[in-house]
């Protein structure tokens, strides 16, 4: 027979046991359990120590130990005592398959534009039974909570229960969606992480390499998911699967354009960390994520063209990038803070064997030139469709709200146990740092090598 691991050499001096698993004890979860392999016993883990243990037919799990192996279940081989179910609000506690029978709650830090989006999707999810919205502005979660059970009470299947806390009191889930601003982050995280459960918290992580390396320190304890939604935009992942098998044959370049439609205010941009870490840092994400290298070295300009509130804040409103990955790959990136046409997020990959685009559809907001003295908008042009009825983007809301959906989808997918971490925090911080280089090079107007910024 075979002897959990936990049980160690004392086990054989444990006093014997004469009991069968019931039957019914499979797939129960218990907080104390005396196992029997060969009529010897033994706590579930060394030195008497309470562990939560799962039975599943042919094996064994202790979450908290990370521990596994068989489980021997014929004649009196496979004993168990002092079974007491475990607290189901004890969610850090359960293993995968214990998880999926519970109903899953997760939390909503923030009720404001991203709160909002997160709640939304986690409804119309599936998954999710309870959603639980916790703001500043007690008012404001509630008037979100109220928005989303009305939307979500017409959906097909059961709707999921929306409810509200007081702030800061933080209540047990199986997952927290942190969607404040970034300068709320490190407070927040600090709180969360202690609970030990899956985090989503959106972009940027924080605004200097050194906060941001103390908190993801705490994701050793509690797992984050970073908000970089384009990786869940159809087409770029279809760029992303193009590299990665092959067909796009050896990449040559990358071009991306980042193109704002509408200038932020002068409160929005004081406070906005600038252009290179708020609106080109996912641009700097991608290139490395779809490249799949890391970022060696870059040279960016920035200018003020048009908006002197940019001017004020130290910013641009026009920036350029070039950068090389360590695969020797050059990357282009165009931004600007403003495109009267609408808001244009695209990008395009060459490579030996194939050419592609994301991003270029039937709502991309540029003329064409050859259509004569008025040009028209591309998609009419080359769809030979009434230019009245094409509708640009108008925002980045509008560009990504099904890449949005996608991104909460896996975050679900995260919390359950069924993918790995779809974008690790170690992705903010090689973004953030590639974002610094630019200032750097900007400022400097010189090639900054990765290794500089750290």
């Amino acid at each position: 027979s075979q002897m959990p691991q936990e049980m160690g050499a004392d086990a054989t001096r444990s006093r014997k046991v004469d009991m069968d698993l019931p039957g019914e004890a499979r797939g129960e979860v218990c907080r104390e359990v005396v196992w029997s392999v060969g009529n010897a016993v033994s706590p579930p883990v060394p030195h008497g120590a309470i562990g939560t243990f799962q039975f599943w037919g042919k094996s064994w799990h202790t979450p908290s130990r990370g521990a596994r192996g068989p489980a021997l279940t014929s004649g009196r081989r496979f004993a168990v005592g002092r079974c007491h179910p475990v607290d189901q609000s004890d969610r850090r506690t359960l293993p995968l398959e214990a998880k999926k029978g519970l109903p899953m709650r997760i939390v909503v830090v923030g009720a404001g534009r991203m709160g909002v989006i997160r709640a939304e999707d986690l409804a119309a999810d599936g998954r999710v039974d309870e959603i639980v919205i916790t703001n500043r502005n007690p008012e404001r979660a509630a008037e979100l909570a109220d928005r989303v059970g009305a939307a979500s009470a017409g959906s097909v299947g059961t709707p999921p229960h929306v409810t509200t806390a007081p702030w800061g009191e933080w209540p047990d889930a199986d997952a927290y969606a942190v969607t404040t601003a970034t300068d709320t982050h490190a407070e927040l995280i600090a709180a969360l992480a202690q609970r030990g459960k899956p985090l989503l918290v959106e972009k940027p992580l924080a605004m200097t390499l050194q906060e941001t390396d103390a908190l993801i320190a705490m994701s050793a304890n509690a797992p984050m998911q970073i908000g970089f939604q384009r990786r869940f935009d159809v087409g770029i992942r279809r760029i992303r699967e193009a590299i990665e098998s092959g067909r796009l044959g050896v990449l040559y370049t990358m071009t991306l354009t980042a193109h704002d439609m509408t200038p932020g205010s002068a409160d929005y941009i004081a406070g906005s960390g600038g252009t290179f870490r708020d609106m080109l840092v996912h641009d700097l994400d991608l290139a490395r994520w779809l490249g799949d290298a890391e970022i060696a070295s870059v040279y960016a300009t920035g200018t003020v063209r048009h908006h002197p509130d940019y001017a004020a804040a130290d910013d641009h409103d026009v920036v350029a990038v070039h950068l090389t990955l360590e695969s020797g790959v050059p990357v282009l990136i165009s931004g600007t803070r403003h495109d009267p046409v609408g808001h244009d997020i695209r990008m395009e990959a060459f490579g030996s064997l194939d050419s592609v685009s994301a991003g270029l559809d039937h709502r991309v907001p540029i003329r064409a030139a050859e259509a004569g003295v008025e040009p028209e908008i591309l998609p009419a042009y080359l769809g030979g469709i009434d230019p009245d009825t094409v509708t640009p983007y108008f925002g980045f809301m509008d560009r990504f709200r099904a890449a949005f959906t996608a991104e909460t989808s896996a975050f679900v997918d995260f919390v359950r146990g069924e993918r790995a971490n779809p974008c690790p925090p170690d992705s903010s911080r090689a973004a953030l740092a590639a974002a610094i280089a630019c200032e750097v090079s900007a400022r400097e107007g010189r090639v900054v090598h990765m290794s500089e910024v750290g």
